[in-house]
């Protein structure tokens, strides 16, 4: 119990350093009072840092120490039955897709060849890079069940959403593929919990494409509102 509490200190005063030594705190800072989340907004910008070294950790542990963490899915048969997974970087949404791919194999849009590209590489999940084009995609997502994350813009500049007081600039792609395919998206996220994580999956409907943004929109005001700590991303556009 004590080394235990050691080490979970040891965690603490890592991500602190990294956060108080890191220049992108103050975008975290800066985008939460766009969103409109104000007073202990430090607070919640350490805790980001906090919350992504511990989901780092886990996959790392996942990779090299085969050390499999616990998970719980909402609404498992979404990923049995659907093709398109749309996801933003909330909670630890990369161990999670790591522990989805070993029941449900899945294609992973990725913008660039980096670490975390080889890490996710060596763990057996198949990648297409966003320079591939779309057609290349869209002939993937044709053949198999495919994974896009929704604030990366690929193939395109781009659309803004509303959330909070601010806008999001999120990518189209995904709803582009599953609009020419006629699919429903299902939205993901990773919830931390004391145990290992808890994925969520929300059906998007196939249909117009203004009501299908105004769903994932919706979404993402629930998620990043609510618990701005475990959205790993704000470095996206904001205006």
């Amino acid at each position: 119990m004590v080394v235990k509490k050691l080490l979970n200190f040891a965690e603490r005063l890592f991500a602190l350093i990294l956060f108080l030594f890191n220049p992108r705190k103050q975008s975290i800072e800066r985008n939460l009072e766009k969103l409109g989340i104000n007073g202990h907004r430090a607070k919640i910008a350490y805790l980001t840092y906090y919350n992504l070294f511990k989901a780092y950790k886990m996959l790392a542990g996942y990779i090299f120490l085969k050390n499999k963490p616990y998970m719980e899915i909402e609404n498992e048969n979404f990923i049995r039955d659907g093709k398109l997974f749309v996801s933003i970087h909330y909670g630890p949404w990369d161990v999670a897709l790591r522990l989805v791919k070993e029941k449900y194999p899945f294609v992973s849009v990725v913008g660039s060849r980096d670490i975390l590209t080889r890490l996710r590489e060596k763990n057996g999940v198949k990648l297409l890079y966003s320079s591939d084009g779309l057609s290349k995609v869209m002939q993937a997502a044709r053949n198999n069940r495919i994974a896009l994350m929704l604030d990366r813009a690929y193939f395109e500049k781009g659309i803004y959403v509303r959330v909070g007081k601010s806008r999001m600039k999120i990518s189209r792609a995904a709803l582009v593929l599953a609009r020419r395919l006629k699919e429903d998206l299902f939205f993901i996220w990773a919830e931390p919990i004391d145990r290992g994580i808890k994925l969520h999956l929300k059906r998007i409907r196939y249909g117009p494409l203004d009501d299908m943004i105004g769903e994932i929109t919706s979404h993402i005001n629930n998620l990043v509102l609510s618990h701005p700590e475990y959205w790993f991303n704000f470095f996206v556009e904001w205006a």
